[in-house]
């Protein structure tokens, strides 16, 4: 289906992009998308200029920085989409879509996006504690009781 959708999206210029990808977000979200549109120099406040020091990870797809929106008092995580990727202009309207449309109390939620010029970016809701991977990675090892040893021996 996503195939016919956004077809013409290759017409539009680097101007215009912002303002189309609004406008198909609300068309095709039909009125149940939250998500906000930021501007670039918005984010570039956000992240002191996507510097290193806010850097939390990054992954196949792009860097991922603390930043701080004032207007919203909030703490978010933005994530720089990698330009040279493969995401085009209609991938990136249907994950969108997509991550706007999705709510559970285990996914962090997609505050907006921002899509001015070749810019492809994520903002999220900031998870203080870390990432699930992180956590997952740096797990200690589960100690079992020696009465338990004996027990599974005991079974078998």
């Amino acid at each position: 289906m996503s195939d016919c959708l956004f077809c013409n999206c290759g017409k539009y210029s680097d101007n215009s992009r912002r303002r189309y990808i609004a406008s198909e977000i609300e068309k095709f979200g039909k009125g149940n998308i939250a998500a906000q549109a930021f501007t670039f120099r918005e984010l570039c406040l956000a992240t002191q200029n996507f510097d290193g020091k806010c850097l939390l990870g990054s992954d196949g797809f792009g860097k991922v920085y603390k930043g701080h929106i004032k207007s919203k008092n909030m703490d978010v995580a933005v994530k720089q989409l990698d330009r040279n990727g493969f995401q085009g202009t209609k991938e990136f309207l249907v994950e969108v879509l997509l991550l706007s449309l999705l709510h559970h109390s285990n996914l962090v939620n997609l505050i907006g996006y921002c899509s001015d010029g070749d810019q492809r970016i994520l903002v999220y809701e900031f998870m203080p504690n870390g990432s699930l991977e992180g956590h997952l990675l740096g797990m200690q090892p589960i100690l079992i009781s020696s009465n338990f040893k004996q027990f599974i021996q005991f079974m078998y």
